[in-house]
């Protein structure tokens, strides 16, 4: 079977990632002090991640893929998971093309300060939100990437 890798990174001085790092943490207490996450599959002999971004090098904030070498530019920012998956690579992957160049979502990013997070788009993502799909093949909205950990890391205590 195959391996999905899910890269984390690690919360760092900028003012974005603290704010998101610290306030997700309210309600994912234990759980790392993470900001932004990519989902890996190893595609034609390298590593290939897919997520959303608010800033993308050389495109529009939003869904795109990234090789390692980009992603992992600074590896020690990173903690990098290997899991196995729910789902095919190929079923993955291909949920993964069919939300390509997808916007940005704010308004759920800004749903995460609201009492409700009621304003949240199903045709714009954010980088936990669209991992979650890729990788549960359901679409949840109020995924932080602690909460994503939190949930990735009860999948692999019920894997072993």
């Amino acid at each position: 079977m195959e391996i999905i890798r899910f890269a984390f990174y690690k919360r760092q001085g900028d003012l974005w990632g603290w704010l998101i790092a610290t306030w997700t943490g309210l309600f994912n207490p234990g759980t790392p002090a993470y900001s932004h996450v990519e989902i890996g599959f190893f595609i034609d002999g390298k590593w290939r991640y897919f997520s959303s971004a608010s800033k993308n090098t050389n495109s529009a904030t939003g869904t795109r893929w990234l090789d390692e070498e980009v992603v992992l530019e600074h590896p020690e920012r990173w903690d990098i998971f290997e899991v196995l998956p729910l789902r095919t690579q190929t079923e993955m992957i291909e949920t993964c093309n069919a939300e390509l160049d997808k916007r940005y979502d704010w308004a759920g990013i800004y749903g995460f300060v609201t009492l409700f997070g009621l304003i949240n788009s199903k045709n714009k993502w954010y980088c936990s939100e669209v991992c979650y799909y890729i990788f549960f093949g359901i679409w949840k909205k109020r995924v932080s990437p602690r909460r994503l950990y939190a949930k990735l890391k009860r999948h692999i205590q019920d894997a072993n």
